[in-house]
């Protein structure tokens, strides 16, 4: 039972989640039978054991003790739970979106003429669109609320209003612009990773379109144009100082999600900078990381929720100045969840050791830090990554036990599917097929027959031309060290 669609979605809920779904059950108002209530108390104690594989039989005979197993009515009681489960995770979300609610409850006072009402909460909400920040969400819902107020309007017989009209035009049209430039860049994106193409044809327009009123004005399209024409290039330090500054100048007006996609997009080609040898580039990343910090945007939900921690210390590193990375370490894991605070603050001090030179240390670390990978994605990747490399350095004879360790992880960056792709998946396999074999070089012992220096030395050509030879490595200036080191 545990792959149904239930059991895996409550699988998925918090404590918290758990304790208020059980409330919901029990109200009144939801007019869930007690009986919906003991089979989601009976399912969530099973889940909580896992001592063992949960059957249909059990769960019938612990909610209808005595009786005949019957699997029609206990797949009817599943369902019905199902139903409310989402149900509750519908009204769950209700609670988290207030623009979607506001713009619900204008609909219903509308629909019963409460003119009065519904003057009242239009008012409310047109002040709150002049005072609140940027973002594609206010422009959709300034549309959602102008286009309401334009039907209030009709269905009291009143003629329209050419102020309310022009609102209507203005937020779609900025909302429109915003999510085909979004979209455009995301198409870039999936171009380069995933070798298909979208269509941008509009877009190709778009200069003469933003450049005059009232878009011009518009700071936020300004902003998601200049990140436009960023993508569209490898090389643009005008274009790309321009938008650095503009996301500074109004970065008090974004909204978080808005500023956190700005942000991520300038560090990104910042960083682009760095691996193509461009140094300049150094202090220009660890401002963009420090802003982040500062609004507490670092940790990014999802599967790369320690890609840009992780970037920070090691670009800070490579620039020598351990003592920002150590103190950015200590201070930016205060805005991480509880959870994750331990892991982060190792795999943190684990990549600082790392730089260090510190091997012995940061293999520890990294020992320490949690292993994260079925939760987030990226990190548990670089995590092991790290820890391999880390091993490397820090072995002082052949082990066996580390080699078991690269093979395994290189069998399942293979394998592994979540939320990677092909082309990063075949880089991580890749880069640990070369990590292993200069273990191997490195620990064979030097003049014996089998391991003459010439031999050595054809061994490290045929690694560094297979290393050359691929379309990505990770780490690639690393492992060219690492030969040059074995050559002397």
């Amino acid at each position: 039972m545990e792959k149904s669609k239930l059991f895996v979605l409550l699988n998925t809920f918090s404590k918290d989640e758990k304790s208020r779904f059980s409330d919901f059950l029990k109200s009144a108002y939801f007019k869930s039978p007690k009986i919906i209530e003991e089979l989601f108390q009976i399912i969530n104690s099973l889940l909580e054991k896992k001592e063992k594989e949960i059957t249909p039989e059990e769960v019938f005979q612990k909610l209808l003790k005595g009786k005949k197993f019957n699997y029609k009515l206990l797949s009817n009681y599943t369902t019905t739970l199902l139903r409310q489960a989402e149900r509750f995770l519908v009204l769950e979300q209700l609670e988290q979106q207030d623009n979607l609610t506001q713009r619900l409850l204008l609909t219903e006072l509308s629909e019963r003429k409460l003119e009065r009402h519904f003057n009242s909460h239009l008012k409310k909400r047109n002040t709150a669109h002049k005072k609140g920040k940027l973002s594609l969400d206010r422009f959709f819902d300034e549309y959602q609320i102008q286009s309401i107020s334009h039907e209030f309007n009709q269905k009291n017989n009143r003629g329209p209003d050419k102020k309310i009209f022009e609102n209507i035009l203005d937020s779609l049209d900025s909302y429109l612009i915003l999510k085909k430039l979004i979209l455009a860049c995301e198409g870039i994106s999936y171009q380069k990773v995933y070798n298909f193409s979208v269509g941008t044809r509009f877009l190709d327009e778009m200069n003469a379109i933003v450049t005059v009123a009232p878009f011009k004005h518009n700071e936020l399209i300004q902003l998601h144009y200049l990140a436009y024409k960023l993508y569209k290039s490898e090389q643009n330090d005008e274009v790309f100082e321009l938008f650095r500054q503009k996301i500074i100048e109004h970065q008090a007006q974004l909204e978080s999600k808005e500023l956190d996609e700005l942000l991520t997009i300038a560090v990104n080609y910042s960083n682009r900078q760095l691996s193509a040898g461009r140094s300049q580039f150094f202090l220009i990343s660890l401002s963009i990381y420090e802003i982040m910090k500062v609004h507490k945007i670092l940790f990014q939900a999802g599967v790369n929720k320690f890609t840009r921690f992780s970037n920070a210390i090691a670009a800070a590193c490579r620039l020598g100045n351990f003592e920002w990375a150590k103190k950015f370490i200590d201070n930016s894991i205060k805005d991480i969840d509880k959870a994750y605070r331990v892991s982060a603050k190792e795999f943190g001090y684990g990549i600082l050791y790392f730089y260090e030179k510190k091997f012995t240390e940061a293999t520890d670390c990294f020992d320490q830090a949690y292993n994260l990978s079925d939760t987030i994605t990226f990190y548990g990747i670089n995590h092991r990554y790290m820890y391999m490399r880390s091993r490397y350095e820090s072995d002082q004879c052949f082990d066996g036990h580390s080699v078991a360790q690269f093979n395994l992880f290189k069998d399942w960056t293979k394998k592994t599917k979540r939320n990677i792709s092909k082309r990063f998946r075949n880089a991580y396999f890749h880069s640990m097929s070369i990590l292993t074999k200069l273990y191997r070089v490195k620990y064979l012992q030097l003049d014996n027959k089998y391991n003459t220096l010439t031999k050595r030395r054809n061994q490290l050509r045929k690694i560094e031309v297979e290393l050359n030879n691929y379309p990505l490595i990770m780490a690639k200036e690393w492992y060219l060290e690492k030969i040059k080191e074995l050559y002397e």
